[in-house]
């Protein structure tokens, strides 16, 4: 994944690799087109130059705002889970606090729908009974 241009504004645009055939083509919008391996190298800056023109100053320019970023594809998920496996001492004092809190307030709001699951609503209607009154004993 590319990005062309600076932090207030550019364009994205993908490298892919076929996998079967070890070829690259270039995604940009609606448009595909395969691309060769020097055009791919070129998207991530030039190389060093001792050329003082106008047209390298501007190359070189134009590869310095690109960024990219890497993005891998699990081949075989049960050899990857094996590659993937992190000890806690390899992770963040501050990431693993947050880890721990997330767990706790998940914890918290599983506790919460359980006991609202063993409980029952019942919505109860009430009419009072209606007193019937005797016309001939009015006078008592």
């Amino acid at each position: 994944m590319i990005h062309s241009g600076s932090a207030f504004g550019g364009h994205y645009y993908a490298f892919i690799k076929d996998l079967e055939t070890g070829k690259w083509s270039n995604f940009n919008d609606s448009s595909v087109r395969k691309v060769t391996l020097v055009e791919l190298v070129e998207m991530f800056g030039p190389e060093p130059t001792l050329k003082k023109g106008m047209a390298a100053k501007r190359m070189a320019a134009t590869h310095s705002a690109n960024a990219y970023m890497l993005m891998y594809r699990i081949i075989d998920p049960k050899e990857d889970l094996a590659n993937l496996q992190v000890h806690d001492d390899e992770i963040p004092f501050e990431v693993l606090l947050d880890l721990n809190s997330t767990e706790v307030k998940q914890k918290e709001v599983q506790l919460v729908q359980e006991k609202k699951s063993q409980m029952m609503q019942l919505k109860v209607i009430y009419y009072p009974p209606r007193q019937i009154i005797d016309a001939q004993n009015l006078d008592d």
